[in-house]
């Protein structure tokens, strides 16, 4: 919609015409769109009047009371349709206070623009009541002339002011007064008529007084009754500024209808009828409605109003109807059914312009796509009402806290619960007044977590009886409502505290290097042996990566065993012998309620000095064993010539000798045999040991 200037003064001044030209520009329907000041004075009119009012009814209701001369109001409308030649008048208007002034109306068609208009322009010849004998062609401002068949000047009529033709003498021709170049585009164009006997138009430029021109030149064949072609006659008409005023118009239109095609929704012009008739839509139409814009001007294919979806179609009436009705711009949303069939939102606002009657009879406003945005909203909507279900109903103690002073925004009953708070007391207190740290380090804390993914720390809290207790925070950015705060969520780890120094009490204890870790390798408690191991103490290693404390090699050999415990779930046993040293190491591994809370137990121990004497000892053994092997072969070896012995003493005569002699066999044997049955109670002492893991 064009702006609207403030209504003028309720007079009319002697100087409207006087000190411009009055400028009416319509278009193909005759519709006004451009009246300038001078016109507007003219009229006795403001801009709001003159804009988008049909142009026959304003020249009948402004112009035809001022017109003094019978018929002119007629001729004037015959000029506004373009129905006569030249297209130009000569007008007495009488002006109140003033008196009769003679005014030239001429008509010419802009058609640098799409679709093209037209331009009439009112100019004060400042000729008064004493002045109107004289003869309309030397009060035009066109130059009005005449040739023969030879193109020589027969008579011509220009304007007051600077001389168009100072050298201008019957007989001479265009080649006398205009410069070669000039000269020869008049006449190629005069020749054309005078050949073809048909009249002819252009805009030229021309060189007058060293200064270029733009003139427009229509050329009219003279004719004798029986058709022969005696000369032509013709205007010419400095349109220099009327140019630059189209020029501009020009400018102005492109850049008007380039920022409308870049609008991603519709600017619109439309009836107020609940079928909302476009008169005017924007290529935006396509983007928003699926239609081409030619399909929704005049009803042509749809009417807007059908494609207002039913449900909403008398609310969008109240809405438009209510503001116009209160004077305001309208602003709605509602949901269209686009040419495809698919439901979108759009969002319009618009206000009611003034018609050629000057009632408001027209709608100008603009409409977009918001259906995106719409789905956003709902999404987070929906998104915000489930954060908040379960921000309510979770066991977990939840706060949302500012980052930049530490209030707590918001809690949730369980937090109410744990610290012993109401929820309107807690609210209403800051993160500070529970942590027991420094509230610049509590603030600092804060601060790390509003700028990164999320912050974990531990701290101590005190709650309203009194108590401390240790506590993990986990801190998560959010934005709600456009403001950047934190959503903490608060863990109580004090009975874990006790049992982890419990457990560090248990480390220190036990003579064996023990060490905690968690599924990725980080050492969380170790006692001094294991620490001496690495040649460090346990602050050191505290927090580290078990894997970064072993070449690649090794590395890699702890971490399949690691993970060989916790997917067994059981302990896994295995001996690590290196040069000089032996070393027996015991993983336990420890289940969580999630994969990444799962832990190792490491318990490592030397047992060099044991295997050296297990080696001693099974050594010694397999020695005793071999001996009693060799006594057992030798008592066979003993027995046989014992038997020979004790056979040669029965051929003895010698009793006496025979007797002694089987005594001491028989003595022999006895020490055999108890030899025997040692061995073999000590083979059963052996299977017996071996049985039960002792040897």
């Amino acid at each position: 919609m064009i702006p609207t200037k403030p209504a003028r003064e309720d007079k009319a001044s002697p100087s409207s015409l006087v000190e411009g030209d009055g400028i009416l520009i319509v278009d193909a329907t005759l519709t006004i769109v451009q009246a300038n000041l001078p016109i507007q004075s003219l009229f006795h009119a403001t801009e709001e009047d003159l804009l988008g009012a049909d142009a026959s009814w304003v020249i009948q209701q402004y112009l035809g009371p001022l017109l003094t001369e019978e018929g002119a109001l007629r001729e004037v409308i015959a000029l506004l349709h373009n129905e006569m030649c030249p297209p130009s008048l000569l007008l007495n208007i009488l002006i109140p206070g003033t008196g009769v002034r003679r005014i030239s109306i001429t008509t010419s068609t802009i058609k640098t623009t799409t679709p093209a208009l037209r331009l009439l322009v009112f100019h004060d010849t400042g000729k008064g009541d004493a002045d109107l004998a004289l003869s309309a062609h030397e009060e035009s401002p066109m130059v009005i002339f005449t040739q023969d068949c030879e193109l020589r000047y027969l008579r011509v009529s220009s304007p007051e002011g600077p001389v168009l033709l100072p050298d201008f003498a019957p007989g001479k021709t265009d080649a006398d007064l205009f410069c070669p170049e000039d000269a020869s585009r008049l006449t190629r164009l005069k020749s054309r008529v005078l050949e073809t006997g048909e009249a002819a138009r252009s805009k030229l430029l021309l060189t007058i007084n060293g200064a270029v021109r733009t003139f427009d030149l229509a050329v009219m064949p003279m004719k004798y009754d029986n058709g022969q072609v005696y000369g032509i006659c013709g205007t010419l008409l400095d349109v220099t500024e009327w140019s630059r005023v189209i020029e501009a118009l020009t400018t102005s239109e492109r850049q008007l209808s380039t920022l409308l095609s870049n609008l991603r929704g519709m600017a619109y012009r439309c009836r107020i009828e609940r079928s909302w008739t476009m008169e005017f839509v924007s290529e935006g139409a396509e983007r928003v409605t699926g239609y081409l814009p030619e399909d929704l001007i005049g009803n042509r294919k749809v009417a807007y109003g059908d494609l207002i979806h039913p449900d909403d179609r008398e609310r969008v009436w109240r809405e438009v109807t209510s503001g116009l009705a209160e004077g305001r711009p309208f602003q709605m949303t509602y949901r269209l059914i686009t040419a495809t069939g698919e439901v979108r939102w759009v969002w319009e606002q618009g206000r009611g312009v003034s018609g050629s009657r000057g009632g408001v009879d027209m709608i100008e406003g603009y409409i977009t796509d918001i259906t995106d945005r719409v789905r956003a909203e709902a999404a987070l909507a929906e998104s915000e009402e489930r954060f908040r279900s379960i921000f309510t109903t979770s066991h977990a103690v939840m706060m949302i806290v500012d980052p930049g002073t530490g209030a707590i925004v918001d809690a949730n009953p369980a937090a109410s619960a744990y610290y012993g708070y109401p929820l309107e007391t807690l609210t209403s207190m800051r993160i500070t007044d529970l942590n027991t740290l420094e509230p610049e380090a509590v603030l600092d804390e804060l601060q790390k977590a509003a700028v990164s993914e999320g912050q974990h720390y531990s701290s101590r809290h005190r709650l309203a009886d009194g108590q401390i207790r240790d506590v993990d925070l986990y801190s998560g950015r959010v934005v709600i409502h456009g403001r950047v705060l934190l959503h903490s969520i608060v863990h109580d780890v004090t009975e874990r505290r006790k049992a982890e120094e419990q457990f560090r009490a248990l480390l220190d204890a036990t003579p064996d290097a023990a060490m905690l870790i968690d599924h990725r390798g980080t050492i969380l408690a170790l006692n001094e042996v294991m620490a001496a191991r690495f040649n460090k103490n346990v602050d050191e290693l505290v927090g580290t990566c078990l894997y970064n404390l072993f070449p690649p090699e090794l590395a890699a050999a702890r971490r399949d065993a690691i993970e060989h415990a916790l997917t067994a779930g059981k302990p896994y046993r295995y001996i690590d012998k290196r040069p000089g040293t032996i070393l027996e190491i015991i993983l336990f591994p420890i289940p969580g309620e999630r994969e990444d809370t799962r832990r190792v137990a490491i318990v490592l121990r030397d047992i060099t000095l044991q295997q050296e004497l297990e080696q001693a000892r099974k050594e010694a053994f397999d020695r005793i064993e071999q001996n009693i092997e060799q006594f057992a072969i030798l008592g066979d070896h003993i027995r046989q010539p014992l038997q020979v012995i004790l056979g040669m003493s029965y051929l003895l005569e010698d009793e006496q000798a025979t007797r002694v002699i089987q005594d001491e066999v028989r003595r022999i044997n006895e020490y055999i045999r108890q030899l025997d049955q040692g061995w073999i109670e000590s083979r059963k002492i052996r299977e017996f040991l071996r049985r039960h893991e002792l040897v």
